[in-house]
């Protein structure tokens, strides 16, 4: 019974260290606009925030979001300290002179979380150290 109550625990606070994995974006957003028409990307995203020129005659959209993040951090007593970060989201789509799509440029990489291979990873290595501690505890 001891067994299993350590081993129950063991699963509990392995599983509560779940990472997260990241995939990038980008290429994603590349295989959807790239040798698009202008007209259909506008369509798609709707109205570009601004765009400027690419230097060879061309445009690019720029598609961008603005926001902050604060933390308050106390320290008892009536001390805090507040910080606050500015970040900036944003896809430049460049088209050229003939309104046809050729590069798709984006900060938003590494912004997907890929659930089930973490999930699946976090668990195989709850599995493993679970069935290490029953093979030390059988020996």
């Amino acid at each position: 019974m001891k067994q299993v109550i350590i081993s129950l625990l063991c699963i509990v606070c392995l599983s509560s260290c779940i990472s997260y994995k990241y995939i990038s974006t980008e290429p994603e957003a590349k295989r959807a606009f790239i040798g698009a028409s202008e007209s259909s990307i506008i369509r798609a995203k709707g109205a570009p925030d601004r765009e400027v020129s690419d230097g060879a005659g061309g445009r690019i959209l720029v598609y961008e979001r603005y926001y902050s993040n604060s933390n308050t951090y106390y320290y008892g007593y009536g001390f805090s300290n507040t910080s606050t970060r500015q970040n900036r989201n944003y896809t430049e789509i460049y088209i050229n002179e003939d309104g046809i799509c050729y590069d798709v440029r984006t900060n938003l990489a590494n912004k997907q979380i890929e659930w089930g291979k973490t999930i699946l990873y976090n668990l195989g290595y709850v599995v493993a150290v679970v069935g290490t501690y029953w093979l030390i505890m059988l020996l």
